[in-house]
């Protein structure tokens, strides 16, 4: 074979190799500084024709992509730091033994565990701290919030999202909401992978917490009763990060609205 035919075959075994790493791999951003640096190892073959250049500049490259792609929760260049995949292994069997203990009718024996737990954890980073305050939200409102496909108004969803794909790099996420709004149009019911950013936050955490504050107010006693959860849910509604600038100013409005009702409702029982 003519070196400039083994120059174009290596030539497109690395680029479709490259692809395959970018396909299979979460965009974060140490995973966009390893692949752009393996860019130049395995152009070196693609300079040179001998095969054994080949071999040596691509197995340990191909080796240590394969295990990043096996092993993404061990990976270095993950989504997850290792605290936070330590605080994943916690926050991620409450949620589902919640679920499953509502659905059996058993949560008012195992919520004290779960609970439990969630106190005892120490989150790594302030996304985190917000995940944990919003997953004991759920888990301590009366009557706890921790279903799915009924009347509950579960909180934890966004920033949970926020808190595992908060380092993705900006411009895949740009790449993956415009794609979710294309789709997003010809589905009838979609869900939470089928939605853009700024349609989950709206759906998935700035209607539930709307919700459950309404809910309250709409309580026996109103926000002067029930004002701890009401000031919780203004509290977490103002840490949680909007997908958006546009979101922002929204949320801000909210908490703004949310703060006045409580302090109106505190006010009358100050002026009484």
């Amino acid at each position: 074979m003519s070196p400039e035919a083994i120059r174009v075959g290596v030539g497109l075994t690395t680029v479709l190799f490259l692809v395959g790493i970018a396909w299979c791999v979460p965009s974060t951003t140490a995973a966009v500084i390893a692949w752009v640096s393996s860019v130049p190892l395995l152009a070196v073959p693609v300079l040179l024709t001998h095969p054994g250049v080949l071999r040596f500049e691509a197995l340990p490259v191909g080796l240590a992509w394969g295990l990043v792609i096996l092993f993404p929760d061990h990976s270095p260049i993950g989504p997850l730091s290792a605290a936070e995949r330590t605080c994943q292994r916690v926050v991620r069997p409450v949620s589902a033994g919640a679920r499953g203990a509502y659905l059996d009718h058993t949560l008012a024996d195992q919520a004290p565990t779960f609970i439990a737990d969630l106190e005892a954890l120490e989150p790594p980073n302030d996304l985190w701290r917000v995940v944990k305050r919003a997953q004991l939200l759920d888990l301590q409102s009366d009557p706890p919030q921790v279903g799915v496909g009924d009347a509950t108004q579960r909180l934890v969803s966004w920033p949970w999202r926020v808190a595992v794909d908060h380092r993705l790099v900006p411009l895949r996420l740009r790449m993956d909401d415009a794609s979710r709004a294309r789709r997003l149009r010809r589905l009838e019911r979609p869900g939470f992978d089928d939605m853009t950013r700024a349609t989950r936050y709206d759906f998935f955490f700035v209607q539930p917490m709307t919700a459950r504050f309404e809910s309250l107010k709409a309580r026996e006693g109103g926000l002067l009763r029930w004002q701890d959860e009401a000031a919780a849910l203004i509290d977490l509604n103002a840490d949680v990060r909007p997908p958006n600038a546009a979101w922002t100013r929204v949320r801000d409005m909210i908490v703004e609205t949310h703060e006045l009702e409580l302090a109106s409702a505190v006010g009358e029982l100050d002026a009484a």
